[in-house]
């Protein structure tokens, strides 16, 4: 019989979110469109974006005595001032990250019902996140392109249930209270999806 007890139980759920394939079935609305339809202005927006240098963290440096402390300043303001960064040096073969690709790109060529059935079920809690304020909270998006192809992945990685989480004192007052994960996520089960990143 398999051991649960450190697996968290009760903890609400994520907001249910529609099927693209299932919306597209339906009837098209106003107040669906505004949800996932970004204005003209979408496209030069992302063109700045991509213009943009996303923060690099080197873990090689990282765990390297000789440059930890440099390269922990660099992931301190990658989280402070963007809230994510590109990883390199991770030692995680090409050919791996490749097949990660593939797998997700055919995962996407199967049939709804299939899909469906390793979908988020009730109670699942992916999408809670926990800042302190100084480091940034970024939600994961990906802007289509009707020109290119794109895969986008994220790997949100999740708290220990059985931990208990405080704020940094850093001679700031604190932003939230000491916390066990399991009780935050508790009581935040209905906290709305928010796209303007805020």
């Amino acid at each position: 019989m398999e051991d649960t007890s450190s697996k968290p139980r009760n903890l609400g759920g994520s907001l249910p979110v529609p099927n693209v394939q299932d919306l597209a079935a339906d009837e098209i609305t106003p107040e669906l469109l505004e949800r996932y339809l970004r204005g003209a202005d979408a496209p030069a927006a992302a063109v700045k974006a991509s213009l943009v240098v996303v923060p690099v963290v080197d873990l090689g440096r990282l765990v390297d005595p000789a440059h930890a402390e440099e390269e922990a300043g660099r992931l301190r303001a990658a989280c402070e001032e963007w809230g994510f960064f590109q990883v390199v040096n991770h030692g995680v073969p090409e050919k791996i990250i490749g097949e990660v690709k593939e797998d997700v790109e055919a995962f996407f060529r199967l049939p709804l019902a299939e899909k469906q059935a390793v979908a988020q079920g009730p109670g699942g809690i992916e999408g809670y996140v926990l800042t302190n304020g100084r480091y940034k909270s970024i939600e994961h998006r990906a802007v289509v392109s009707a020109r290119h192809h794109r895969v986008s992945l994220a790997a949100f990685h999740s708290a220990k249930f059985d931990a208990t989480y405080a704020p940094l004192l850093a001679g700031e007052p604190p932003r939230y209270r000491t916390i066990a994960a399991e009780d935050y996520v508790v009581s935040n089960p209905g906290t709305a999806l928010n796209t303007d990143g805020e």
